[in-house]
């Protein structure tokens, strides 16, 4: 049993204090902090969300357990700034791929408008997964490039509790912070890399988090995030943000090293709805050999990306697990175009902002 650490009166009367985290931030940003909602995605949610609103004098005091109080001081720097994060959270329940989810996020992050949009249908095949019996090694291996709040790995997790191995990468340290939160809130057992590494008897189910941007090894990369739209955080080019954002530099790693913590098993599930990572991503696992036996699925979602790097994604689109964000005027939500005598060239306008 963890002990808990609880955060009383004086870090409430913080809530007006803006929040720092200036172990992470960019010293040449030249970002602003309230950023628009990117191209709202398409009604294809599996998500119901039950808000908890409470008012200040009712709200009761928030605990958190000691790892996470660990946790939160190297991201942030101080417990100052924790209670700070902490205290400017809010509670949601939410329902995922059926299973009932009790999560924290940051308050004020339009994700709790904009997760219920998320998926009316199962376009990820998840229910799928073991239709054809079990997999080869025994387990369901899982990627998770760019796992937000964590809803997705959480709820796979409890729709397979035997199996479910995970390796999740978020890049963002406060939205990281609540990733963490969540797997603790629904009783996900957190791994290690040797734990994700064990083979046969000795292998568990759980969830690897990593603290990470997916593009090459051990880079320092720009991030540009807001914290009221946390979902269209990306990398970028912080002297020409995409969107008005706070800048960040945040270390990455690599596609191949992802996959390489699970060995000769592969990956049975791997999401890449990581606004515009899949422009690093999909290219290393066209270098894999044998690629389609060791990612079995991939879904998520595409970001304006030339036509090249669609090519590389529709090898592995046997089914609807992906779909693509086009220019504007057409938007989130496309199926993606596997025949380039058919593709409409409206898709493929380069954006007006660095990719790095």
């Amino acid at each position: 049993m963890h002990r808990m650490v609880r955060f009383g009166s004086v870090a409430l009367l913080m809530l007006s204090a803006p929040l720092l985290s200036s172990a992470v931030q960019d010293a040449d940003s030249s970002c602003s902090n309230d950023a628009p909602m990117e191209g709202h995605r398409p009604n294809r949610s599996l998500i119901q969300l039950q808000r908890k609103d409470a008012s200040e004098e009712d709200k009761p005091k928030v605990e958190i357990p000691d790892d996470l109080k660990k946790l939160g001081i190297e991201l942030f720097g101080s417990e100052e700034d924790l209670n700070k994060i902490v205290q400017d959270s809010r509670e949601i329940n939410a329902t995922v791929f059926d299973v009932k989810l009790k999560l924290r996020i940051k308050k004020g992050d339009n994700a709790v408008e904009r997760l219920p949009d998320e998926g009316k249908t199962d376009e990820y095949g998840v229910k799928e997964i073991l239709n054809e019996g079990p997999t080869d090694h025994g387990m369901i291996n899982v990627i998770d490039m760019g796992a937000n709040y964590g809803i997705v790995p959480i709820a796979l997790f409890h729709t397979y509790p035997k199996y479910v191995r995970a390796v999740i990468a978020e890049p963002i340290p406060a939205t990281y912070f609540f990733l963490r939160w969540n797997l603790h809130l629904n009783g996900v057992p957190q791994l290690t890399k040797e734990d994700v590494k064990k083979k046969g008897k000795d292998r568990g189910p759980g969830v690897l988090a990593l603290h990470r941007g997916v593009a090459e090894d051990d880079k320092d990369m720009h991030f540009c995030w807001s914290k009221t739209n946390s979902m269209n955080a990306m990398m970028c080019d912080c002297k020409k943000p995409p969107f008005p954002s706070e800048c960040l530099t945040v270390k990455t790693i690599s596609t191949g090293s992802l996959l390489d913590l699970f060995g000769e098993s592969g990956v049975d599930f791997l999401k890449m709805d990581c606004e515009g990572c899949e422009l690093h991503s999909l290219p290393a696992l066209d270098k894999l050999k044998k690629v389609s036996t060791h990612v079995r699925r991939l879904v998520g979602e595409l970001h304006e990306v030339p036509p090249e790097i669609e090519d590389i994604a529709c090898k592995f689109n046997h089914k609807t697990w992906m779909t693509k964000v086009c220019a504007q005027p057409r938007g989130a939500g496309q199926q993606l175009e596997c025949d380039p005598k058919t593709r409409g060239e409206r898709c493929y306008v380069p954006v007006p902002w660095p990719r790095p």
